[in-house]
């Protein structure tokens, strides 16, 4: 996200803020708070399990997210609607490939 000019405002705004950090940050916490909504489901009976977490993700929906959009799951696993944000693979170059476009 730092390399994308479109975000230059957002990022330098947040480093004035906030100083450094990395574009993970984020989709990383989105994704432990569905993990964490779906092992709090799982838990309602009083016992857990790996596949019954698995299985009440699909279920996990947030109507508002710190990715600035509503979260949930198609039966696939898949984000509903994809993901509104672009991911790069850092090249043995140090140069970045989009393997994914948001």
């Amino acid at each position: 996200m730092t390399k994308i000019k479109a975000d230059a405002p957002i990022v330098a705004d947040f480093t004035r803020r906030f100083g450094k950090t990395i574009n993970f940050g984020v989709p990383s916490w989105v994704a432990v708070q569905a993990i964490a909504m779906s092992i709090s489901k799982s838990c309602a009976d009083g016992k857990v399990s790996r596949a019954e977490v698995l299985k009440n993700m699909k279920s996990v929906t947030m109507g508002h997210s710190l990715l600035g959009k509503p979260v949930s799951f198609l039966k696939t696993g898949d984000v509903k609607g994809g993901i509104s944000f672009s991911i790069f693979q850092i090249q043995e170059d140090h140069s970045y490939k989009l393997v994914q476009a948001g």
